[in-house]
């Protein structure tokens, strides 16, 4: 109705065809509109604001201006945070700083970073990934650069890698990342000068890995992997085998952002349960969850102090993302089982409810074609061919380990897409229910 009343040729503004399909001028919708948001985010919230848990701000807007202040990750010693601004910048521009825990002595070290940064095991060098021109025409790729803190020079370790998320093993050796190199999301690692890059493991089209992240025993792996509808957390063993979800199966929720516990026994994410992201400890031995945080707009990209426990994380809220510090000894704000945990409890203004649908088949255990991990859906089992029992590694690139679907592929080859994400949120200025997506700001290009 509305269409055809803008087609009258003596139709000339948008006010007029509401009120002839609606009885109501533009002013009046918007008013009913906005008075339905205030109440319904009233009703979504009352229960937390009565119990907000946030920590204490360390660093916000009221930096120059800041719009974005993600991805706080703590030195060895737990002494300094390095994070991601686009403090005096406009719109997602990204700059690297470093500061205290106090959020005083801020240092500025990079512009262009876009993905989080990570410190050495000596805390001397931080490393990253930021897109540069590769060649005369100016194409613009994702290589690794690490910066050395006391001599305040930056070095550039890879050439057209395509690699960002990156981050030192334990030990200091090696290098991890993801790596967008022929349309398909690669862990890869290699050595600590950027030279020797093989494949860990490989995902088919449409799945994305983010931010993989060694054991504190440089055992395991732990990163983020999007299939269908939203996100999980998956761990596998250093070599690339053993593929398995942390919460056991996919869970109907979005869990992202996920870091290990200094003592590797938790891990900690944020997860989208209740309708909002918030920050969760997760100890899967013992089937035991804590809420760490109660805000209202979005907890996310948690990272684990050294020594004392402290989280610094990012906090969303109407004013942008601020860093926040929770102190190692808070009490959580509820704890739970695994099995209460991975149930949504988002309420009745879930408008993500179905966004990522789980069947029993897809939190069935992963299983494995001669050695190789492959995400699987149980009910598609029977239509995989006798003959892929004999696929081998070899078949996938550089013998990645590959994570296809059963029945697809038995190989760690094809097709995928790219993308890195490192600002996890945007929509809604109110709620974290409409934060799942967000925007992108890492593209491996």
């Amino acid at each position: 109705v509305i269409t055809r009343s803008l087609k009258k040729p003596w139709r000339l503004n948008m006010d007029a065809a509401l009120k002839e399909a609606t009885g109501k001028k533009g002013k009046e919708l918007y008013d009913d509109w906005r008075a339905y948001l205030e109440d319904r985010y009233e009703k979504q919230t009352a229960g937390i604001r009565d119990n907000l848990h946030t920590g204490t701000l360390v660093v916000g807007e009221d930096y120059e201006k800041a719009y974005l202040n993600v991805q706080p990750v703590f030195s060895p010693d737990g002494k300094t945070i390095a994070y991601m601004t686009n403090a005096g910048n406009d719109y997602a521009w990204q700059v690297l700083y470093t500061m205290d825990r106090a959020g005083k002595e801020r240092k500025r070290i990079r512009g262009g970073v876009n993905s989080a940064a990570r410190l050495s095991p000596d805390g001397t060098k931080i490393i990253y990934s930021r897109k540069h021109k590769i060649n005369k025409y100016g194409w613009l790729q994702n290589d690794v650069f690490v910066y050395d803190l006391e001599k305040k020079k930056e070095k550039q370790l890879t050439k057209a890698a395509r690699v960002a998320d990156v981050d030192f093993s334990p030990d200091g050796s090696t290098i991890i990342g993801v790596k967008n190199g022929d349309g398909t999301h690669q862990i890869v690692v290699m050595d600590a000068d950027g030279k020797n890059e093989r494949v860990l493991v490989v995902g088919p089209k449409g799945v994305q890995f983010y931010a993989p992240r060694y054991s504190p025993d440089g055992s395991e792996i732990l990163f983020g992997i999007f299939d269908k509808g939203a996100r999980d957390i998956a761990i596998v063993s250093s070599d690339g085998t053993g593929f398995r979800y942390v919460l056991g199966g996919k869970t109907p929720n979005d869990d992202r952002n996920a870091c290990w516990s200094e003592d590797g026994t938790k891990v900690i994410l944020s997860s989208d349960r209740t309708g909002i992201f918030n920050i969760y400890s997760v100890d899967v031995e013992e089937s035991a969850v804590a809420k760490l945080t109660n805000v209202i707009g979005g907890a996310f990209m948690p990272d684990d102090s050294p020594g004392d426990g402290a989280i610094a994380y990012s906090h969303y809220s109407g004013e942008g993302y601020s860093v926040y510090l929770l102190a190692g000894d808070s009490d959580p704000v509820e704890t739970m089982d695994v099995a209460t945990f991975v149930t949504r409890d988002a309420g009745p203004f879930d408008e993500c409810e179905n966004l990522k649908t789980v069947s029993a088949a897809d939190t069935a255990p992963v299983l494995a074609v001669a050695g190789v991990p492959i995400l699987c859906d149980v009910s598609a089992a029977a239509e995989v061919p006798a003959g892929n029992a004999s696929v081998t590694a070899e078949g996938s690139q550089n013998g990645a380990r590959g994570l296809w679907p059963t029945g697809v592929m038995g190989t760690g080859a094809g097709v995928g897409m790219g993308g890195y994400d490192s600002i996890a949120a945007g929509g809604s200025n109110l709620l974290g229910a409409s934060l799942r997506e967000g925007f992108d700001t890492g593209d491996a290009g």
